[in-house]
């Protein structure tokens, strides 16, 4: 309250310090008695209150002339989340966010379809993630220190990115319940890092699930702004503040945590701008023509004629089947019949999500694609794709997949098993299947390292370890018995030592908090570098050993790699199979996608398939500042039709046939004979020769290293005692891989 007087008492300095008091004791008053006062009394005594210094606060007021109208703020994020925290709806306030990446990833949204209440609250017992997400503090996806990191307290807050699982908006939502017809208000908003680093983030509001407002700010910014945006309000309309990931070059979250905040208040300056600098014009709720429509609203389509549009009697103005009043109430253009150009006329888009007919659609009268599904209203309602869709959903048959996926695809967006295999389309995309191949679906995983985790060595035939690249050679291939080092203890062992237990309960880790950042969780993954204590380079490893195959058979190698953390220069995932590397993939710094990569290889009985992690990116550089990334690896049974290779070679299959010899090439001239097999990497193996089988087997080598899937020795033949060679040789290969 803004105040200019004139002191007529000799009581001038107790009047002032009295008005001060009093002007806090009624604000917070005002604010229901905000916590970071005190809750056992009023939140201010002055050491004047005593009844002369009332006396003289009555003499002041006799002399006060107000200059400028009370503050009507009647929200306000901060002040309204402490009077029932981890309460919806308490004070017209919900939490909730937006998936971005499943809804469409539009700037604009369905404010009902597309907004995802946080579950449970403070009277819900323990968060548990999926019913109760309700920390104790804060509205939270998980508690875990890990992705998704989409999190709301009553200041701060975290977005989620597309790398880590989809990126999600936090939303404080406020809806204009209180309000009783169109009033205008001023809507101020605030954002700022809580960290200075990364790229930055975004904030803006929306009302109804329209952008108003929005300012981005880089990774640096932690004072960031504040900004004033106006609105003339309806009853009910949903105001929300957004935080997205989007900074001043990418979206992805690394560091994003950030403070915001918004207030909504009543009183409106004198000619008030928006932020972009354009005027806005205030909506008063007088109705001089008493027709149940505001002047101003009026006004805005025929200047100065309050005759052309009318509250009663179902006046339609543009003859749309929406009546102007209706038109009012949906903030849609009375003067045009399809206010969003979508082909669909005002009055049958219901705006209430439920799709009847091309006479009742459920749509919104100002969106021309309702649910942000790819595919504008009226295409969905005619089936122009091909086949007729729900225009309020934007996954008609709930599989995963949105409508205007499947179309690309070549889906059925109305079949949510497109190939029939029982799996889901949009589960069988999430992971790495083809959901038109009945042969392609999760149910041939072999071993998933995500789905399989623990804090079991061996389990699963899963171990986890890593190689010290600095001291066993620094080679890119390595031997992978003595070269193979084992996360120490486990989920058994008690609690972390770093020493014999190097299980944290959540992850693998051989130092917490320090180097070396050596690591492994159910995704996450860090190496160590050479500039890290002890100053060696280690390769994080998940090992997949293949304890289970009776015979060599072909199995799909499929590895994921991205970075988690994206302000270091890279890091590299390689594939090995007994050490020897068979595929592998360098990130620039800042990938927070990374590649979905699929190797084939002919696995026998024993073989280690290993995963590893270098801190080495694009430059080869063995450094690890900020390598934080996450990968994984799947084993699958499917191979597909004319299978190929990363490098674009055919894979050719094995079949599951017994080990063989495939061909022999005789050179007399040169008296040897070459031998061809199929082979793994990394598999060693031992050829031997016989001239009768009646005695025993020479053997002529038993060191051969395969080095990729058709391995080949020259045996030299054998003379007889009088020169020539003999009239017959046998020759067989042995795989001695496990008896070296």
């Amino acid at each position: 309250m803004f105040w200019s007087w004139k002191i007529v008492n000799p009581c001038a300095f107790l009047v002032v310090l009295e008005l001060q008091a009093l002007k806090i004791y009624l604000e917070a008053a005002k604010q229901r008695w905000h916590p970071a006062f005190s809750n056992t009394g009023p939140p201010y005594f002055s050491p004047f209150m005593k009844t002369p210094s009332i006396f003289c606060i009555a003499l002041a007021f006799a002399a006060i002339s107000p200059t400028a109208s009370t503050a009507q703020e009647i929200a306000n994020s901060i002040d309204d989340w402490a009077v029932n925290p981890g309460v919806q709806n308490s004070e017209n306030w919900t939490y909730g966010y937006r998936d971005y990446t499943a809804d469409g990833g539009a700037q604009d949204y369905n404010p009902t379809a597309d907004f995802i209440l946080f579950a449970g609250g403070a009277a819900d017992g323990a968060w548990n993630a999926a019913t109760q997400q309700w920390s104790g503090n804060g509205w939270d996806l998980n508690t875990a220190g890990a992705a998704p990191w989409t999190v709301l307290l009553q200041e701060t807050t975290h977005p989620n990115s597309e790398g880590n699982g989809g990126e999600q908006w936090t939303i404080r939502r406020w809806t204009a319940d209180e309000l009783a017809t169109i009033t205008p208000i001023a809507i101020t908003w605030h954002l700022r890092k809580n960290n200075g680093s990364n790229d930055g983030v975004t904030g803006a509001v929306h009302v109804n699930g329209v952008q108003v407002d929005t300012n981005t700010i880089p990774g640096s910014d932690q004072v960031g702004f504040e900004r004033t945006v106006y609105a003339n309000l309806r009853p009910g309309d949903t105001v929300d503040l957004i935080h997205s990931p989007q900074g001043e070059t990418n979206r992805t979250d690394g560091n994003d945590a950030s403070s915001n905040w918004m207030k909504v208040n009543l009183t409106i300056p004198a000619d008030p701008l928006q932020p972009d600098g354009t005027p806005f014009v205030p909506v008063s709720a007088d109705d001089t023509d008493s027709d149940d429509l505001p002047d101003d609203w009026e006004e805005m389509f025929f200047p100065d004629d309050l005759t052309k549009l009318s509250g009663k009697d179902d006046a339609d103005n543009d003859m749309d089947g929406s009546p102007d009043l209706k038109e009012f109430e949906r903030a849609t253009d009375p003067t045009d019949p399809d206010s969003d150009d979508d082909g669909l006329t005002d009055g049958v888009e219901t705006n209430d999500g439920n799709f009847i007919d091309e006479n009742a659609t459920g749509t919104s009268p100002t969106e021309v694609d309702s649910d942000s599904d790819g595919i504008d209203d009226k295409d969905e309602i005619a089936g122009t794709g091909g086949e007729a869709t729900d225009p309020t959903e934007s996954d008609s048959d709930g599989d995963g997949l949105e409508d205007g996926d499947e179309f690309v695809r070549g889906t059925g967006p109305n079949d949510d098993d497109s190939d029939d295999d029982t799996f889901l389309d949009g589960d069988e995309v999430a992971a790495g299947f083809d959901p038109l191949d009945p042969k392609s679906n999760p149910g041939t995983i072999v071993a998933d390292s995500m789905a399989d985790f623990s804090g079991e060595q061996g389990k699963l035939n899963w171990t986890n370890g890593y190689r010290n690249f600095t001291q066993d050679g620094g080679e890119i291939n390595y031997d992978p018995s003595a070269d193979f080092i084992p996360f120490a203890g486990g989920d058994v062992g008690g609690a972390w030592d770093g020493t014999t237990q190097q299980w944290d309960g959540g992850k693998w880790d051989l130092l917490q908090g320090g180097g070396p950042w050596t690591e492994i969780a159910r995704e996450a993954t860090h190496p160590n570098g050479t500039n890290s204590a002890p100053n060696d380079e280690h390769w994080p490893i998940r090992r997949w050993v293949a304890s289970d195959l009776t015979a060599a058979i072909p199995l799909a190698l499929t590895w994921h790699i991205r970075e988690t953390n994206l302000n270091g220069s890279g890091v590299t995932g390689s594939l090995h199979i007994n050490g020897v590397q068979v595929d592998a993939l360098a990130l620039a710094g800042g990938d927070g996608v990374g590649a979905i990569r699929t190797f084939y290889a002919n696995v026998n009985p024993g073989d280690a398939i290993d995963l590893a992690l270098t801190p080495w990116g694009l430059d080869a550089d063995g450094s690890d500042g900020s390598d934080g990334s996450a990968y994984w690896l799947r084993i699958d049974s499917y191979i597909p039709p004319n299978p190929l290779q990363p490098d674009g070679s055919p894979f050719v299959a094995a079949n599951g046939l017994p080990f063989q010899i495939t061909r022999l090439e005789l050179d007399l001239e040169g008296e040897t004979v070459t031998v061809f097999w199929p082979s793994t990497n990394g598999r060693v193996y031992a050829v031997d020769k016989n001239t009768d089988l009646a005695g025993e087997w020479q053997e002529e080598v038993d060191e051969v290293l395969a080095t990729g899937e058709e391995t080949s020795y020259k045996v030299t033949l054998p003379l007889l005692p009088d020169g020539p060679v003999p009239e017959r040789l046998f020759v067989r290969v042995r795989d001695v891989t496990n008896l070296q």
